[in-house]
Protein backbone atom coordinates (compact mmCIF):
# COMPACT_ATOMS: atom_id res chain seq x y z
CA UNK A 1 0.00 0.00 0.00
CA UNK A 2 1.05 3.57 -0.65
CA UNK A 3 1.34 5.98 2.27
CA UNK A 4 -2.00 6.77 3.87
CA UNK A 5 -3.48 10.26 3.52
CA UNK A 6 -5.69 11.71 6.27
CA UNK A 7 -8.98 13.47 5.53
CA UNK A 8 -11.78 14.99 7.58
CA UNK A 9 -15.31 14.16 6.46
CA UNK A 10 -17.29 17.31 5.66
CA UNK A 11 -20.49 15.81 4.29
CA UNK A 12 -22.05 12.58 3.10
CA UNK A 13 -24.65 12.20 0.38
CA UNK A 14 -26.48 9.39 -1.38
CA UNK A 15 -27.86 9.88 -4.89
CA UNK A 16 -29.69 7.12 -6.77
CA UNK A 17 -28.00 4.38 -4.75
CA UNK A 18 -24.46 5.77 -4.94
CA UNK A 19 -22.87 6.99 -1.70
CA UNK A 20 -20.60 10.04 -1.90
CA UNK A 21 -18.30 11.33 0.77
CA UNK A 22 -16.96 14.92 0.72
CA UNK A 23 -13.72 15.17 2.66
CA UNK A 24 -11.01 17.77 3.30
CA UNK A 25 -7.43 16.61 3.07
CA UNK A 26 -5.45 17.15 6.28
CA UNK A 27 -1.82 18.19 6.19
CA UNK A 28 0.38 18.57 3.15
CA UNK A 29 0.24 16.34 0.12
CA UNK A 30 1.60 16.16 -3.40
CA UNK A 31 -0.67 13.67 -5.08
CA UNK A 32 -3.88 11.87 -4.21
CA UNK A 33 -4.54 8.67 -6.15
CA UNK A 34 -7.61 6.40 -6.22
CA UNK A 35 -7.14 3.12 -8.07
CA UNK A 36 -8.69 -0.33 -7.89
CA UNK A 37 -8.33 -1.54 -4.30
CA UNK A 38 -8.32 1.93 -2.70
CA UNK A 39 -10.22 2.26 0.57
CA UNK A 40 -11.34 5.04 2.86
CA UNK A 41 -11.14 3.81 6.45
CA UNK A 42 -11.48 0.28 5.08
CA UNK A 43 -14.51 1.04 2.87
CA UNK A 44 -13.80 0.13 -0.78
CA UNK A 45 -13.97 3.01 -3.26
CA UNK A 46 -15.17 3.31 -6.86
CA UNK A 47 -12.61 4.67 -9.31
CA UNK A 48 -13.92 8.19 -8.79
CA UNK A 49 -12.17 11.26 -7.47
CA UNK A 50 -13.45 14.75 -8.02
CA UNK A 51 -13.23 18.29 -6.73
CA UNK A 52 -16.69 19.54 -5.73
CA UNK A 53 -17.75 23.11 -6.35
CA UNK A 54 -16.90 24.21 -2.82
CA UNK A 55 -15.97 27.78 -1.91
CA UNK A 56 -14.45 29.38 1.16
CA UNK A 57 -15.86 32.44 2.96
CA UNK A 58 -14.02 34.75 0.51
CA UNK A 59 -15.66 33.03 -2.46
CA UNK A 60 -12.45 31.29 -3.55
CA UNK A 61 -12.57 27.66 -4.74
CA UNK A 62 -11.53 25.11 -2.14
CA UNK A 63 -8.98 22.77 -3.67
CA UNK A 64 -8.56 20.81 -0.44
CA UNK A 65 -11.97 19.09 -0.64
CA UNK A 66 -12.47 15.87 -2.61
CA UNK A 67 -15.48 13.69 -3.41
CA UNK A 68 -15.10 9.94 -3.06
CA UNK A 69 -17.71 7.37 -4.18
CA UNK A 70 -18.12 4.33 -1.94
CA UNK A 71 -18.54 0.94 -3.65
CA UNK A 72 -21.16 -0.12 -1.09
CA UNK A 73 -23.77 2.52 -0.22
CA UNK A 74 -24.33 0.77 3.14
CA UNK A 75 -20.81 1.84 4.17
CA UNK A 76 -22.01 5.45 4.23
CA UNK A 77 -23.48 4.95 7.72
CA UNK A 78 -19.90 4.44 9.02
CA UNK A 79 -19.02 8.07 8.26
CA UNK A 80 -20.06 11.36 9.88
CA UNK A 81 -19.10 15.01 9.49
CA UNK A 82 -15.98 15.83 11.50
CA UNK A 83 -14.68 12.25 11.47
CA UNK A 84 -11.04 11.79 10.49
CA UNK A 85 -10.45 9.00 7.97
CA UNK A 86 -7.51 7.50 6.07
CA UNK A 87 -7.25 6.93 2.32
CA UNK A 88 -5.25 3.81 1.46
CA UNK A 89 -4.25 3.17 -2.14
CA UNK A 90 -2.44 0.01 -3.21
CA UNK A 91 0.84 0.42 -5.02
CA UNK A 92 0.35 -0.14 -8.73
CA UNK A 93 2.77 -3.05 -8.58
CA UNK A 94 0.89 -4.77 -5.74
CA UNK A 95 -1.95 -6.01 -7.98
CA UNK A 96 -0.16 -7.36 -11.07
CA UNK A 97 -2.70 -10.12 -11.70
CA UNK A 98 -5.77 -7.90 -11.68
CA UNK A 99 -7.56 -7.64 -14.99
CA UNK A 100 -9.14 -4.17 -15.18
CA UNK A 101 -11.11 -4.81 -18.40
CA UNK A 102 -14.77 -4.00 -18.01
CA UNK A 103 -14.22 -1.89 -14.89
CA UNK A 104 -14.63 1.64 -16.17
CA UNK A 105 -15.08 4.57 -13.88
CA UNK A 106 -15.76 8.16 -14.72
CA UNK A 107 -13.81 11.26 -13.97
CA UNK A 108 -15.47 14.53 -12.99
CA UNK A 109 -15.87 15.54 -16.64
CA UNK A 110 -18.05 12.53 -17.37
CA UNK A 111 -15.52 10.81 -19.64
CA UNK A 112 -14.75 7.14 -19.16
CA UNK A 113 -11.20 6.37 -18.26
CA UNK A 114 -9.02 3.31 -18.31
CA UNK A 115 -9.17 1.80 -14.80
CA UNK A 116 -5.53 0.81 -15.09
CA UNK A 117 -4.91 4.55 -14.98
CA UNK A 118 -5.74 5.73 -11.46
CA UNK A 119 -7.79 8.82 -10.74
CA UNK A 120 -5.35 11.48 -9.56
CA UNK A 121 -5.77 14.83 -7.86
CA UNK A 122 -2.67 16.99 -7.83
CA UNK A 123 -2.64 20.27 -5.98
CA UNK A 124 -1.06 22.01 -3.04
Amino acid sequence: MSPMIAFEVEQTLQIEGTAYLFARVLGSWDEIVVRDGSTLDGAPLHLHLDFPRAFDAAGEPRMDVFVFALRDADDLRRFAAGQQVLLETPDQSSTPGDDPRGQLGTNGAGRDHDPASPMVGICR
